[in-house]
């Protein structure tokens, strides 16, 4: 292997390490600080029918450009949220798929962004 190629595998080490999924019931940026990481993030919460937060919910984020999945976990309160591995990600270029044993989702909403650059939000309905 190059020198060339090496070195550009070993300064993604920290990008992939930093955006692998958080175990059950956290998100999988825990621990970072914003300010810090220009990163997109994505998050949103998953609800029932009735509005109720669903926790544990498996919530797969599709980065499409890359053709690559991340996983993130809902916490108690229904929240997910994770850093995308490039900047800027476009919201078309994000999808959002929710799941938990028992239930079948019904809808994903991705809300408009407020500004360029600001975070990708999706809310994710489960029956």
């Amino acid at each position: 292997m190059s020198m060339k190629i090496r070195l550009v595998l070993l300064a993604m080490v920290p990008v992939l390490v930093a955006a692998m999924p958080a175990g059950a019931g956290g998100s999988s940026d825990v621990g970072t600080n914003d300010a810090d990481d220009p990163r997109t993030t994505v998050f949103g919460f998953v609800k029932d029918q009735t509005g109720d937060p669903i926790d544990d919910a498996k919530v797969t984020i599709t980065m499409k450009l890359l053709n690559t999945d991340l996983v993130a976990r809902s916490d108690a309160q229904g929240h997910f949220s994770a850093k995308l591995f490039y900047n800027p990600v476009q919201p078309k270029d994000v999808a959002v798929t929710c799941a938990k044993e028992g239930h079948e989702q019904m809808t994903v909403l991705q809300r408009p962004p407020l500004a360029a650059g600001a975070p990708i939000e999706f809310d994710c309905v489960l029956k």
